[in-house]
């Protein structure tokens, strides 16, 4: 239990980083929601018994450094201090990450074209026909001036930017 609510959450977004376009959208919603889920009620429960049963955990991974009088080992040690931590660290985390996903309805995709692309001066205003596949993909400046060769794909809106 104790290592699980180390290795929950990364094992999530290793699966999310690796297979998150096999998985799509809402199947990496749905696995990032039920890892915090499980993760903060392991918290809760690692709470329960390290802070309000009073006994503590410590679990010892490999030994480090072994002397006459001195042993130090790699591991675990939960207190109540840590589970404490656990509990608050893993309870805001779910909140975010619900609430993250739940006010977010659009896809990636769809989230970035509707961003709109604003003038950073007056001066010297243009009227610049500007996409994103036509600032992102062939390379066209801000002022027009094209940095590649390519066709321009996408919506042919325009839009006023400052050229310097």
């Amino acid at each position: 239990m104790y290592l699980s609510l180390l290795t929950i959450p990364l094992t999530t977004f290793m699966a999310i980083g690796l297979f998150g376009r096999f998985i799509g959208a809402r199947g990496t919603i749905v696995l990032s929601t039920f890892s915090a889920i499980v993760s903060t009620l392991i918290s809760f429960l690692i709470f329960y018994e390290v802070a309000l049963c009073r006994t503590p955990c410590q679990i010892t991974l490999a030994p480090y450094f072994h002397s006459e009088l001195f042993d130090a080992n790699w591991g675990f040690l939960f207190d109540t201090l840590t589970a404490v931590m656990c509990v608050v660290v893993t309870l805001i985390s779910c909140l975010v990450i619900i609430y993250s996903c739940s006010g977010d309805r659009k896809l990636p995709i769809e989230t970035i074209s509707a961003l709109k692309l604003k003038p950073v001066r007056d001066v010297d205003r243009k009227r610049v026909p500007l996409t994103w596949a036509n600032a992102l993909c062939t390379g066209t400046t801000a002022c027009g001036k094209r940095t590649g060769q390519g066709a321009t794909r996408g919506s042919r809106s325009s839009v006023n930017v400052a050229c310097s």
